[in-house]
């Protein structure tokens, strides 16, 4: 109780558009995230075509739909699992617009392309928000 009102239990609470679940550790729920990215990406697939040139299509998606996936995971560290997951979601466009699905050839086409593999971009933007964390409260 709080003021006199009961508080409910509940198993997951949406906060900033993050859902976090109810745990013994820190956790939360990845999947919106990744239906938000996908619907993104099918967007601009389905209006643009895969037939248009690869590089505009990932320079959109990088642009549009990536920070869709990303949204929150900079706050917290994600697990194996969740990163795994991720990056499962982010390697699929190129699965898509390469039409592989062999894990060393869709790294080199995000190399080639210019764009860092979901896990570097992760512990990149990770480092970088821990460190202005830091020279905050210093």
């Amino acid at each position: 109780m709080l003021n006199g009102c009961i508080i409910k239990w509940v198993d997951n609470i949406d906060y900033l558009g993050v859902k976090i679940l109810s745990a013994k550790v820190f956790k939360c729920c990845w999947n919106n995230r990744k239906k938000k990215f996908y619907r993104s990406v099918n967007m601009i697939f389905g209006r643009l075509g895969l037939s248009t040139d690869h590089s505009v299509l990932i320079k959109l998606v990088n642009t549009n739909a990536f920070p869709v996936l990303l949204y929150g995971t900079i706050a917290t560290t994600l697990s194996s699992a969740d990163l795994k997951d991720l990056e499962h979601a982010y390697d699929s466009v190129f699965n898509k617009l390469y039409r592989s699905f062999d894990k060393k050839i869709i790294l080199q086409c995000q190399f080639y392309s210019g764009c860092w593999p979901l896990g570097v971009t992760y512990d990149y933007n990770r480092l970088v928000f821990l460190t202005n964390l830091i020279k905050k409260i210093a």
